[in-house]
């Protein structure tokens, strides 16, 4: 276990250090993939949802642009996002449970499993 929310848990099976921003309102984490880099952002949104999105950087000076996260949750394809411009997504809001998020660009780019509990 390596930090705990108000009510909820951020465990990553995968041992990446998960940080608080200075206001204490975000909890997030950067994985280095082959290509990129994932920082994904948590807020808080109540007793039983996270926020979440994620932030894409490129380590080839690649384009960040239309790079695909997928999220499952139990095998289960839970949500499907592609990276703007500026390599960002838009939030969506996550309950507790074991995910797995894909990152594809024409492969998979890498993977990072998350499990959030109550």
């Amino acid at each position: 276990d390596i930090i705990s929310g108000k009510n909820l848990l951020i465990n990553n099976n995968r041992g990446i250090p998960v940080f608080r921003s200075e206001n204490q309102s975000e909890l997030y984490f950067e994985k280095q993939m082959k290509d990129i880099n994932i920082i994904c952002i948590f807020n808080h949104y109540n007793e039983e949802e996270l926020s979440i999105h994620f932030k894409i950087k490129t380590n080839n000076g690649a384009s960040n642009k239309n790079i695909q996260i997928k999220l499952f949750k139990n095998d289960i394809l839970e949500k499907s996002l592609i990276t703007d411009s500026f390599g960002a997504t838009k939030s969506f809001r996550i309950n507790n449970g074991d995910y797995t998020l894909s990152v594809l660009k024409n492969k998979v780019l890498g993977t990072v499993h998350l499990k959030l509990l109550k």
